[in-house]
């Protein structure tokens, strides 16, 4: 073990233990980590960083940013032990661009778009995507979730009788009980037919929707393949704004508190 790695871990540790996941700062770090072993480095120096900095050379400026400032925000923690430890110079930093604005989606995009997954039949190999991609629409739109919140829903978290889901450890570690609209129940109740229905794996831990191409469990999806599927699925409702861009799965969450 490396003296940087020695402070990464340590580093880690400590911000998990204050209560953040810390989940994709550990793998910039790790990503760190990796490019100097590649030097064999013991530790990390202006001459490394600038460097590893200039292989982020595709990223977005924002995301650049955010990658160094982690970086940063570890040799801060460090400089607290060991004052003439290295610590990037911040002023150096690619230039954070404004967020991006939301395309807010309306009531009528809705209803093309749920209109597009009725007349499409899914796949022979994935014969439960068109009734999983019309349930996540209408949980992003109604009940304001999160991407991760609604890929890590499982079976388990939705109480039918009371009409409720269960939030498990989201942002903060919180959890929480989302109402869902009568229009959401209804859609919910629909779709429960054919997911608890045979091969499909019904325990309570079972993904609520989730991935089964070629498989008879089905798994959890990846953020990749449900924001790709919610896209093609807005290009083919004719679902974006005036410029023609097209919301992305953070934009229901948006519009939902647009339309509350």
């Amino acid at each position: 073990e490396t003296v940087f790695e020695n402070w990464a871990y340590r580093y880690t540790e400590h911000m998990k233990t204050i209560g953040f996941r810390y989940t994709s700062e550990t793998w910039i770090i790790d990503r760190l980590c990796r490019f100097l072993a590649e030097f064999d480095a013991d530790d990390l120096n202006p001459t490394l960083f600038e460097q590893w900095c200039a292989t982020q050379h595709a990223m977005h400026p924002s995301t650049s940013y955010s990658h160094q400032r982690v970086i940063f925000n570890l040799c801060l923690y460090r400089r607290r032990f060991e004052p003439d430890c290295f610590v990037p110079d911040a002023s150096r930093f690619p230039k954070r661009r404004p967020w991006r604005i939301p395309v807010i989606i309306g009531p009528s995009d809705i209803n093309r778009m749920l209109h597009i997954t009725e007349r499409r039949r899914s796949h022979s190999t994935v014969p439960l995507q068109m009734p999983m991609l019309r349930l996540a629409v209408v949980l992003l739109y109604t009940a304001g979730l999160r991407h991760g919140e609604l890929l890590r829903l499982q079976l388990g978290d939705i109480d039918v009788e009371s009409g409720t889901a269960i939030i498990r450890e989201s942002k903060f570690y919180k959890s929480r009980v989302v109402p869902l609209s009568s229009d959401a129940q209804r859609e919910l109740q629909t779709y429960l037919k054919q997911r608890l229905a045979k091969p499909w794996n019904i325990s309570n831990d079972a993904p609520l929707i989730g991935g089964h191409r070629h498989s008879k469990t089905i798994h959890v999806y990846s953020a990749h393949a449900t924001g790709e599927a919610i896209r093609k699925l807005c290009i083919a409702a004719g679902v974006g704004d005036a410029h023609g861009r097209l919301p992305r799965v953070q934009d229901f969450r948006h519009s939902f508190a647009v339309q509350a």
